[in-house]
């Protein structure tokens, strides 16, 4: 993160244009119980009715096709000190082609390096490699703040990724000293994170608006109505963040 703003301080004295992305952390908490994964904005898919948090492949600090956001931090307060908290890889990896999600368009794959540097993979096919990856332990303060490394890659070795946008899926749960998962501590409701890739902000906002309005599954009252209510908000932030 000081390479960021070491980078952002240098193009604001250079004049540079500074990138329309921002960082924001995940916000992991235990609510009856049971571990809860929020943002500084409520973005909530409306097909599954699951968050949504925003990555970018094309970051400063990353490069062009790996970033270590969004991180994970959890207040004093949640959970125990020595509790591992870990993440469950799940779901296929899903595309924006500019136009509609749906798989992607080549070999595409996500990977996401755990805290032992081992890989969870996220492919069309479904997830592979690490699927409880580890992200860190909880100190004796309470806190966790941790970042882990998320990158894109053309899997068919022939060019790069295609430009898009890219959503992985995953929850998070709490284990023990032998990575075992501690049952005082209910498994998050899954979420995805949804990554940029070479779109512009607009772009970006239009793929993240497409999930948002997306129509919900049938007999759902209460998801609905969280989805329309996450799409009023969301349509307030852009139409002030756009304005002037």
């Amino acid at each position: 993160m000081k390479k960021i703003l070491a980078a952002l301080a240098v193009a604001s004295i250079s004049g540079l244009a500074v990138p329309a992305w921002a960082h924001s952390d995940m916000h992991v908490s235990v609510l009856g119980g049971v571990i809860d994964v929020a943002g500084d904005e409520l973005l909530i898919d409306g097909l599954t009715g699951y968050r949504m948090f925003e990555g970018d492949f094309g970051d400063l600090e990353g490069g062009p096709f790996k970033t270590d956001d969004p991180g994970f931090l959890a207040d004093p307060g949640n959970f125990a000190p020595g509790v591992i908290l870990g993440y469950r890889a799940q779901g296929t990896l899903q595309y924006w082609d500019g136009s509609s999600w749906g798989s992607v368009a080549g070999q595409e794959r996500v990977q996401m390096a755990d805290a032992f540097e081992e890989v969870s993979i996220f492919a069309a096919s479904g997830t592979s490699g690490k699927l409880i990856g580890l992200i860190d332990q909880v100190g004796g303060d309470g806190v966790l703040h941790a970042h882990l490394d998320y990158s894109i890659e053309n899997s068919g070795g022939v060019g790069d990724p295609a430009m898009g946008a890219y959503a992985i899926q995953l929850s998070l749960l709490a284990l023990d000293q032998d990575f075992n998962p501690l049952a005082s501590y209910g498994e998050s409701q899954p979420f995805f994170l949804i990554f940029n890739r070479g779109l512009s902000a607009q772009a970006f906002e239009n793929a993240l608006d497409a999930r948002i309005t997306a129509v919900p599954v049938p007999a759902s009252g209460p998801l609905l109505g969280a989805a329309l209510a996450a799409a009023f908000a969301a349509i307030r932030r852009r139409s002030g963040q756009f304005a002037g």
